[in-house]
């Protein structure tokens, strides 16, 4: 529950293990560490919610 409320005034922290490239274009897509939110990387050590993970095509 703590860790949920960090990631909603902080910044996300992904889960090296199970962060992803897809293809070369796409971006490095993962879960948080912290939340287990889907997550998407836009720059280098700056991740956010992945909120269009469910309209993307696999």
């Amino acid at each position: 529950m703590f860790n949920f409320l960090l990631c909603l005034i902080g910044p996300h922290e992904p889960d090296r293990r199970r962060v992803k490239k897809m293809n070369p274009e796409d971006a490095y897509r993962g879960h948080c560490r912290k939340c287990g939110a889907r997550i998407v990387r836009r720059k280098r050590d700056v991740w956010v919610r992945d909120w269009l993970w469910r309209f993307r095509q696999q």
